[in-house]
């Protein structure tokens, strides 16, 4: 970085521009890394009298900081091939060397594959807005994640064209980051739970040939229609009501269950069905008081 830094000022005929090195690339990081955790509304108020934070303050000056930040380059500009495609292809080694310790971490036994927005308003051509997102303006990245936040494998987003097409045509492209993802976990050890923008049938099926147990939200036209009661049927049974169907495709034993709340919901898993009756609590309007429901463990 520090190299690429240099010769970015170089070509671009940049005067008054100390030449940096290894050890100051490593601080103008750490810097950044406590101004993402203090999360300080301007730049400058790190260094301002009753804001300063001395390990901000005393390891870089302002001037410097900004020359730094502006000038900070990865890769060689002119190394980029002609007609590249790649919208990350400045910062991928910086991704690789990243996914390649994320990789390395010892995985806890329940799993997640998610949607994360990357905060960033600024010009960029896979800037996205999300409407229900707490962050609506940012790079969409695909993380494969635990409870603790601990990141295991990440995907940031610039369209499917990085993945295996043939297999976007088979189980889609939701799918197909789950299995992307999914490629360094190892068999008959973790549960995956997962949205219903990436459950499919035909990804629960790829993940039980892979001995990965998997569960989650599903939209049903995305398991063929399975004949399931309608929610209108389900609201006349009453809240806490449960439905379920199971596949009768040899060797592949996929569960549906829908459980009506205030309004259904559809799961499907490739290792469980509804299961044992759990109890769960939930508010009723009508009685003004706490309502105990049956619904699937």
């Amino acid at each position: 970085m520090a190299y690429h830094t240099n010769l970015y000022v170089i070509q671009k005929c940049i005067t008054r521009f100390k030449p940096t090195d290894m050890h100051e690339v490593k601080r103008l990081i750490g810097i950044h890394i406590i101004m993402s955790n203090l999360k300080y509304p301007r730049v400058r108020l790190y260094r301002q009298k009753h804001f300063e934070v001395n390990l901000v303050a005393q390891n870089m000056t302002r001037g410097r900081f900004f020359s730094l930040r502006n000038n900070l380059h990865i890769v060689d500009n002119n190394e980029i091939p002609n007609g590249n495609k790649d919208k990350f292809i400045k910062v991928r080694s910086l991704y690789t060397a990243l996914q390649k310790k994320c990789n390395c971490l010892p995985i806890e036994r329940n799993l997640c594959v998610d949607e994360q927005m990357v905060p960033f308003k600024g010009q960029l051509s896979i800037k996205q807005y999300m409407k229900g997102k707490p962050i609506k303006w940012g790079v969409k990245v695909f993380l494969l994640c635990v409870k603790s936040g601990t990141i295991y494998n990440i995907l940031p987003f610039q369209g499917y064209y990085e993945l295996d097409q043939d297999l976007i045509k088979t189980v889609g492209s939701g799918a197909s980051v789950v299995l992307y993802l999914t490629q360094n976990v190892k068999p008959n050890r973790y549960f995956l739970f997962l949205g219903n923008f990436f459950s499919s049938f035909g990804l629960f099926e790829r993940l039980q040939q892979l001995q990965i147990y998997a569960a989650g939200t599903i939209r049903t036209n995305w398991f063929a229609n399975p004949p399931l009661l309608s929610d209108k049927e389900m609201r006349k049974l009453g809240r806490g009501t449960t439905f379920e169907v199971s596949t009768d495709v040899p060797g592949c034993n996929i569960g549906i269950v829908k459980w009506f709340d205030n309004k259904a919901v559809n799961l499907g898993s490739n290792f469980s069905a509804s299961g044992e009756v759990d109890r769960v609590t939930r508010w009723d309007k009508k009685k003004n008081g706490l309502l105990i429901l049956k619904g699937p463990k």
